[in-house]
């Protein structure tokens, strides 16, 4: 299904041209906009649509329903700020912003503007998570007591200018690539009481301390790029055991054969697009006037403060309280 809407993609690299792409699949109208002149008309040739270099020209001259920021992190507050205050309903890459407070600022305008407002935390929309937060709210096997997450991937080389390995300006793993994981422990457990987290601008590894259950996450940058991704999952619950190795979910439950029952693959509503999925529903919630239940910016900015609270930790070495 196609949306009558005009959607913004700004940010030509890797995620600008993930976005564009579902775009093209969910609404009528696109507009391309980034600096780097050459990729951006290309992009703009490919999807026949109009290129911009400066986005604050782009939001005088067009009327653009939706805008996607796909740009480096440090570059998200200004750019949705301007978005906002030119009346555009917003989807943010995550990480939401460089920094807490950063993040409070963006959502405080959307507020105040009564626009649509979501980050792109991808992960909520991947089937596996889906399944897992469930299982949470209906309790089906009891109280979840213990997450565990592993996600390693090769260093980031594809970003434009080498940004995502510059530390300065991307927050290295623990606010790039981390903060996925810290995101589904915040959406199946809540806010934390304190983060302890240890290792360095490639590799990461944080507790997370809770009165009633135990989380703990680890994230890589491993230093030869092209290697397999390490993505897995042990979610445990009073009467099941739920582990995730790459897609393939098996869910061992406590019964008297033994015999796990193994997932691997799924007939729920959303597909295996995480991205397209993201974007389908954002345009859903605009068309249909709804709040994004699925992944609100409240629960991103939670998502931050911890985020936030993990960064400092790694840098002084001790416990932060949240």
């Amino acid at each position: 299904m196609k949306y009558n809407f005009t959607a913004a993609v700004i940010g030509t690299g890797y995620m600008g041209k993930k976005h564009l792409a579902a775009f093209s699949e969910t609404v009528d109208k696109l507009i391309v906009c980034g600096n780097d002149e050459e990729t951006g008309k290309a992009l703009a040739e490919q999807y026949g649509c109009k290129f911009y270099a400066d986005y604050c020209e782009m939001f005088e001259n067009e009327k653009i329903d939706i805008v996607s920021i796909c740009l480096p992190t440090h570059l998200h507050c200004t750019a949705t700020l301007c978005a906002l205050e030119h009346g555009v309903n917003v989807l943010c890459e995550k990480p939401f912003a460089s920094n807490a407070d950063e993040a409070a600022e963006m959502l405080k305008l959307a507020k105040e503007k009564d626009l649509l407002f979501m980050i792109g935390h991808v992960a909520r929309f991947n089937k596996k998570y889906e399944y897992i937060k469930r299982c949470v709210e209906d309790k089906r096997f009891g109280k979840l007591i213990s997450f565990n997450a592993t996600r390693e991937d090769g260093t980031p080389a594809w970003s434009v200018g080498n940004w995502l390995n510059n530390a300065a300006l991307s927050g290295g793993v623990v606010r790039d690539l981390h903060i996925h994981d810290t995101d589904m422990i915040v959406g199946l457990l809540g806010m934390p009481k304190s983060v302890f987290t240890t290792g360095n601008d490639t590799i990461c590894r944080t507790l997370y301390k809770y009165d009633d259950a135990v989380a703990y996450a680890g994230a890589a940058f491993r230093p030869i790029g092209k290697v397999p991704s390490n993505r897995g999952m042990d979610v445990i619950f009073e009467k099941a055991w739920i582990k995730v190795r790459g897609n393939k979910l098996t869910v061992y439950i406590d019964n008297d054969s033994f015999e796990p029952l193994e997932y691997e693959e799924f007939s729920e509503f959303f597909g295996d697009n995480g991205v397209l999925n993201e974007i389908s529903y954002f345009c859903h919630c605009l068309a249909n006037e709804e709040k994004p239940l699925l992944c609100m910016p409240d629960d991103s900015l939670k998502t931050m403060k911890v985020n936030t609270a993990e960064y400092e930790s790694l840098k002084k070495a001790c416990e932060v309280f949240i």
